[in-house]
């Protein structure tokens, strides 16, 4: 009688504990990390093990990540994050800061999901009660240049009833406009959980969809002196849609009686200046602040960094050895941290960040360089002494 009580007792413990869809909805999914410390792979954060002894590990990445693909939109209601396994206190709390997001962008950019959580050095961590949409979980360490490792990440779907509360309209007004563009802000669109996007519409037609964080939008290719009707709509993260905005007509400018076209550019003595929008060269949809589709000449350009690599001198800085370097170059076919051909070819690169990698490399070269001079000149004084051996011998006979 008492055994059978206990069996009771324990089947009611793990009833009320189990959650009502006990299914880990991360397990054996898709994953990818900024890095890949040896064989410790993103994988192992999704292949059942929790006791942290199996874990992921990245090399010591400016910005490093962690992330799965669940393979399809859930509404997500638990997250839970298990750290690795160890004695040091300081391996632990590397954790700290860390930040976990949802999304449905196939991204690594934090702009393109939902912050969640901020993660600390416990052992387990438990997200519950979240009920957003979402197909990404990524871990993330913005401004951090740091070792990223995951024993485990789990994640459940919600049990709650789902989110079906519509978020408010935004405010739209514009203020600039050109022959053929249309400059959009706006305000005010509020959510139970929160905005994670916008639809623009232009004479009843959803012309573009922008994300949650954005307040403004530059509508282009359009036709000169002609009306336009703008409205918009906002979205949450379970793809509520919120009523119409208010509506507002624009009549862009008459290219042979233009009235403001001028007027984006301001003059200061010699100088010209455009502090609103981006300015095209060779292209009518510039993203930038300057886009210029063409070649550039010029005696010398200056490239801005707050972040310059003198931290490879540091004494912390994990230097790789020349057998991971020789290992990265035989698998990729490129040096660590330096992109490939193929990413050039479609990417292009950025100077700042490529002056930033060279360098980077540079110096580690001259770590190579001195570890080898130090290694030259202890078998200098060994052959001098060796030398010297030999003399005294050769005097003896």
């Amino acid at each position: 009688m008492k055994n059978l009580i206990r069996l009771v007792a324990l089947f009611c413990i793990v009833f009320v504990y189990k959650p009502l869809n006990s299914q880990n909805l991360a397990l054996q999914k898709s994953t990818i990390q900024s890095s890949i410390y040896g064989n410790l792979s993103s994988g192992l954060a999704t292949d059942g093990d929790t006791n942290g002894d199996s874990h992921t590990h990245t090399k010591k990445d400016v910005n490093p990540y962690w992330r799965v693909d669940l393979s399809s939109s859930y509404n997500i209601g638990t997250i839970k994050v298990f750290n690795r396994n160890s004695t040091s206190q300081w391996v632990l709390d590397r954790l700290i800061g860390f930040k976990v997001y949802i999304g449905n962008t196939d991204s690594t950019n934090p702009n393109d999901y939902i912050e969640i959580a901020t993660l600390d050095s416990s052992s387990e961590q438990l997200f519950e009660n979240i009920n957003l949409s979402g197909r990404y979980i990524m871990v993330y360490g913005a401004n951090k240049n740091e070792f990223l490792s995951l024993a485990e990440l789990e994640v459940y779907e919600s049990t709650s009833a789902t989110d079906n509360q519509q978020p408010t309209p935004p405010t739209i007004s514009s203020s600039e406009k050109t022959s053929t563009s249309i400059q959009l802000s706006w305000s005010g669109a509020t959510d139970n959980v929160g905005v994670t996007g916008y639809k623009i519409f232009v004479n009843g037609n959803n012309l573009a969809n922008t994300l949650g964080n954005l307040n403004n939008y530059t509508i282009v290719e359009l036709t000169a002196n002609t009306t336009y009707t703008i409205t918009m709509t906002s979205l949450d993260a379970n793809g509520n849609e919120s009523p119409m905005s208010n509506s507002i007509e624009v009549t862009t400018e008459d290219n042979n009686n233009p009235t403001g076209g001028d007027s984006l550019w301001t003059q200061n003595g010699t100088n010209i200046n455009y502090i609103e929008g981006n300015v095209g060269i060779g292209t009518a949809t510039p993203t930038t602040k300057l886009a210029v589709n063409g070649n550039i000449r010029a005696k010398e350009i200056k490239v801005e960094s707050d972040h310059w690599p003198d931290y490879v001198f540091k004494k912390n800085y994990n230097l790789p050895s020349l057998e991971e370097v020789e290992k990265h170059i035989k698998e990729k076919g490129h040096l660590p941290k330096i992109p490939s051909a193929k990413e050039v070819k479609i990417n292009g690169i950025k100077l700042g960040e490529m002056n930033k990698a060279l360098l980077e490399k540079i110096e580690e070269l001259t770590l190579y360089t001195l570890e080898q001079q130090q290694l030259l000149n202890k078998q200098q004084i060994q052959i001098e002494s060796l030398q010297k051996q030999v003399n005294t011998l050769l005097k003896m006979k």
